[in-house]
């Protein structure tokens, strides 16, 4: 777990396969009416004194487990809005979600302003299912052997950061979805990131 993993040697090792990273929250069976409702209160009562990354993440799992995923796609919009530079987790989360929902339009706009911000190369729609997904890391051996000799340093932080974000205005090439999803989590643990609720 990533509790688990203060001080590893290699960033390899903790590599996690495609689903283990950041997938959207697993949908649960459905409760009866005044569980949901006692859940989703619950949820709103909790935000006063607690992180804003911590709400969102609850807020969006409840209402994706309880079939609510146009909650969750509105709650995460708002996120994005206000804070577009924080993290590009809830970004993936939200096109996950796109996705599933097959909300294409908003999908492909939400892709493409991603991409101001974050070097990703998110799949178009249409492109989604028959993208290759990526090999992750490994495929950058150049990456993994910098990052192993800055992991001790406060420097891995910055190396990870400027392959997390685009200052370029989106004109980077972007990493492919499983690699940046490898990378983004990585800096997560270093950050002990609240978003890593989501992995």
């Amino acid at each position: 777990t990533p509790a688990d993993w203060t001080t590893p040697e290699s960033p390899l090792s903790m590599a996690p396969a495609e689903s283990e990273v950041m997938a959207a929250p697993v949908i649960k069976p459905p409760r009866s009416e005044p569980e949901k409702s006692a859940l989703i209160e619950a949820v709103g009562n909790s935000q006063a004194g607690t992180e804003v990354k911590d709400s969102v993440a609850d807020e969006v799992e409840v209402f994706v487990a309880h079939g609510h995923a146009d909650l969750a796609v509105h709650l995460l919009e708002d996120h994005i809005r206000n804070s577009p530079e924080e993290s590009p987790v809830p970004w993936l989360l939200l096109l996950d979600l796109l996705k599933r929902e097959g909300i294409e339009d908003k999908y492909e706009t939400v892709r493409q302003d991603c991409k101001q911000y974050f070097n990703v190369s998110m799949p178009s729609y249409q492109d989604a299912e028959s993208h290759p997904a990526g090999q992750g890391l490994e495929s950058y051996p150049h990456i993994l052997s910098e990052l192993v000799r800055l992991w001790p340093s406060e420097q891995a932080n910055a190396y990870l950061d400027d392959l997390i974000y685009d200052r370029r205005g989106g004109s980077r090439m972007g990493f492919d979805p499983v690699t940046y999803r490898d990378i983004v989590l990585l800096r997560s643990i270093r950050a002990g990131s609240a978003w890593t609720a989501l992995a």
